[in-house]
């Protein structure tokens, strides 16, 4: 594409860049930790209101180009640790971001899943421990009330 000076003018799309693997655990890690917070943890009716360019305050200012970019937005997200020093509504400001495309975004959410099971299974299985030791006592007590009552006690 020319202007009138008849200067190159490269149009070239701007891409969202992939992580890599190591960096979306990392992510997702991070995410069920409480140390990221996302725009999925937006309300969707705060959502309805703008409130995406409350919490992450640069999407007001961009320019067309990178607007056009936002199509290929899987999720936005930043460390709580650089939120501003104010928030909005109860949801925290910040003065910059991150993007994951959506294969990205597929595959830290499937992993924040997998994380959350595990951590479900883990404090569950706490309670299963339990609910086998009481198991296993009622059973020696009964084998116990069993022998005496065998042996005339």
């Amino acid at each position: 594409m020319k202007n009138k000076d008849e200067k190159e003018i490269k149009t070239e799309k701007k891409s969202i860049p992939k992580k890599t693997e190591l960096e979306l655990k990392q992510i997702a890690l991070d995410i069920n930790k409480g140390l990221i917070y996302t725009d999925r943890h937006i309300p969707k009716s705060e959502l309805e209101h703008g409130a995406l360019g409350s919490v992450f305050i640069p999407l007001l200012f961009i320019d067309q180009d990178t607007r056009d970019t936002l199509k290929d937005v899987g999720m936005i997200y930043e460390y709580l640790s650089e939120a501003g020093p104010r928030s909005c509504n109860g949801m925290p400001g910040f003065f910059s971001f991150h993007f994951l495309d959506k294969e990205d975004t597929l595959k830290v959410l499937t992993l924040v899943k997998e994380l959350a099971d595990k951590d479900k299974e883990f404090l569950e299985s706490d309670d299963k421990k339990k609910a086998q030791a009481e198991e296993t006592k009622l059973d020696a007590k009964a084998d116990a009330e069993e022998r005496d009552a065998k042996s005339g006690r």
